[in-house]
Formats: structure tokens, sequence, C-alpha cells
């Protein structure tokens, strides 16, 4: 019961596509018909502890997970296959210690594709698990704030579809109750219309919590609420002549896992030969993509993984009802895992949805106002 770490250290070929890891990377990168038509890879990159369709892949088995969790050749080859995938759906790492993304030169299209083609959400809610599992969970908060930018400042990706998926399902894939909270908590101020979340704001919440290990707005924001709650203080003691102060919050500094960045990668790749069943392994020279990830390195020391097997299997109670795959608690069955189990001709894994009209119009309005909104930029940046 090894193959998602065998596979992941180059030495087993997956199915039924019958690739070694590094030749998936280097095939599939940028074949969006191959990424988009093919179901068979995503249970191979990004392995959790739920069936799939493709009875080829295995679950992922705890003993993997330390075992692949500890390796940095294999953590890398996760980092690539999420790059991947981001680079499948519009969007590309710009600081890979924070999770920082922003769109591609091609994200129009990109973003179309995601919106027209609602199995993707399934696939995104198996990659933000993965993550979870193997301790990388802080590049889901950068995933989902991008989101967040992009529907609020942008008119981007702000179907229903999307907000839906996102709202209840993939937030509560972060298993840190913290930023589960602190996430949660901003995506419904910016749907009721309280906040507005800019570029400005993701780029800051991420670098506060590259400093401090927490999702915060900033020390700024900080002195500004404690010098209101020292006013409030002030104004009590004047009126009832209590003396007693209020605490002060203070930022922690804690240790957090990240990679440290590396070279960007090449924009484009040599074109590589199709796969063919009898091809042999490649050797390490043939990987000409090197990813940005290099290990995790925690500040100290220790990775930042739950210390008890409570605390270690600890969810979002809202996971139990997942729509999209079964929550990481295997004993734990939904209607959703109930549905993958049926035989592959009447339900296929990550398989096209039919989008019905209601939902198509509303997709083609935000694809023509999101359009709209670029024309009206590109004409004044070029005045």
């Amino acid at each position: 019961m090894d193959r998602n770490f065998r596979f992941h250290t180059n030495t087993l070929r997956c199915r039924p596509d019958n690739l070694t890891i590094d030749e998936l990377h280097q095939q599939f990168w940028g074949d969006y018909d191959e990424l988009e038509y093919g179901h068979g890879y995503i249970q191979w990159l990004f392995p959790i502890r739920e069936h799939g369709m493709n009875y080829a892949a295995q679950p992922l088995q705890r003993h993997e997970i330390e075992l692949m969790s500890g390796s940095k050749e294999i953590m890398r080859r996760v980092w690539t296959s999420y790059e991947m995938m981001l680079d499948f759906y519009g969007m590309r790492i710009v600081e890979p210690r924070t999770g920082l993304l922003e769109r591609t030169e091609n994200y129009r299209s990109r973003y179309r594709n995601l919106l027209r083609s609602p199995h993707n959400n399934l696939r995104i809610t198996r990659i933000l698990k993965c993550l979870s599992e193997l301790g990388i969970e802080y590049a889901s908060a950068g995933f989902l704030l991008h989101l967040l930018c992009e529907q609020s400042s942008k008119d981007q990706l702000n179907t229903a579809g999307i907000k839906g998926s996102m709202d209840g399902w993939w937030v509560h894939c972060i298993r840190n109750e913290h930023e589960r909270l602190w996430v949660t908590t901003l995506v419904e101020d910016v749907r009721s219309g309280k906040r507005r979340f800019t570029r400005e704001d993701y780029e800051r919440v991420l670098a506060v919590r590259d400093k401090t290990g927490h999702l915060d707005w900033g020390v700024e924001d900080l002195a500004e609420e404690n010098d209101q709650k020292e006013d409030r203080g002030k104004a009590r003691e004047d009126e009832t002549g209590d003396n007693s102060r209020p605490i002060h919050r203070r930022v922690r500094r804690d240790s957090f896992d990240a990679p440290d960045p590396r070279s960007p990668r090449k924009e484009q790749q040599e074109a590589s030969p199709r796969r063919s069943n009898n091809s042999a392994s490649p050797s390490p020279s043939t990987h000409s993509r090197q990813s940005n990830w290099s290990g995790i390195n925690s500040r100290n020391g220790s990775r930042s993984r739950p210390s008890t097997p409570e605390a270690k299997d600890q969810v979002s109670p809202l996971l139990d009802h997942t729509e999209h795959d079964a929550p990481m608690d295997t004993s734990e069955r939904t209607v959703a895992s109930q549905n993958e189990n049926k035989s592959p001709t009447a339900n296929q894994d990550e398989s096209m949805e039919s989008v019905d009209g209601e939902e198509m119009k509303e997709v083609e309005r935000v694809v023509g106002a999101a359009e709209q909104s670029d024309e009206r930029e590109n004409g004044l940046a070029s005045r």
C-alpha cells in the first residue's frame, strides 16, 4: 500500500496514462485539452484518503503522509503539480514562501474555462485537501484569497458556482482553526458588501502572516484598534472611576513552514514527444522543469504539523458533508463519496457536469463584464 509514495519518487507509473510523475509534468504542462478532458491523472498527483473513480489509484495512507511530507524531493514534485494546475486555471505563483498568486498572460481563456467546466471545482477540493494532508496548507489561503481578490476588485470568477464551492467547501479544507475562521469571516464580509478586498490587501495579509505566523491586517491596524480600546478605557474610567485598562492584542510570531524562493520558472519548454506505453523512465536530466519548491524550512527547525492524533485529524465540521470529495476522515462517508463508488459509466470522478441555462447565462454575463472592464482599463492605460 505505497503506490502514492512510489509514484512520487518517480519509480512507479500511473495508470491509465502509463507515465512517471516527471514524464507527466513534462507532457501535460500547458496541454490544456489533456488536463481538461483526462480524468485519471488527478488522483495520482494529489492523493487524499478517499477513493476516486480511478480505481488504479490508491487512497493516501497514513504512513505515506509521513514518508512523503518528510522528503524534499517528493514535496518538490507535489509543488510542481500544484504549479501545473494553477497554470491550467490561469494563475501562477509569485512568492512561493507565502503562496501569493497572480494571473497568467492567458488568464482570460483559462478563467472562462474554469467558469464553464464546473467539474474543476471537484479537482480544486482534492488539491486543497492534499496540500493540507502533506503539511503545506498555507498555500490554500493564498489560493482562496487570490480568488476573493479577483471577485471583489476585478469582478472575475464571480459566478454562483465558483462562490458556492468556495464559501461552502474550499474554505473548510483549511485545518488551522485560526486561518479557517479568518478567511471565512473575510469572505462573509466581502459577500455582504462590508469590505472590498483589493490586491494591496491580498499582498499585505500574506506578508503579515509570513512575519507573524498568522493571517492578520498588520501592525498599523492593530495599533489603531488598540488606540480605540485605550480611548474607550479612558472614557470608562472618567465615567466610573475604574482605572483598569484593556489588554492590548499583540501580534504573535510563530514558526511557519514555507518554501524558499528559487529562480523563476521558464515560461516556455521545448516540446517533448508524446507518451508511449513502452517509454522508459526518464533520467534526472530529462526533467527540465525546476520547481520553486526547495524544501520546507521551519524557522525553529520543526514542522508545524499538529502534535496530537486528535489535532492532526481535526477538520472543519462542514467537511463531513463536502459536495466534492469525501472528507479526510475515511470513517465518515458522504453523499459525494457514495456517488463516486458507482460504476465509472454512471459517474466518472471529476466528470464534466452540465451547466443549466440560468447558470450559463450568468457565466456569460460575468465573462462579458470582465472583458469590458479589461477593455476600459487597457483604453485608459493607452491614453
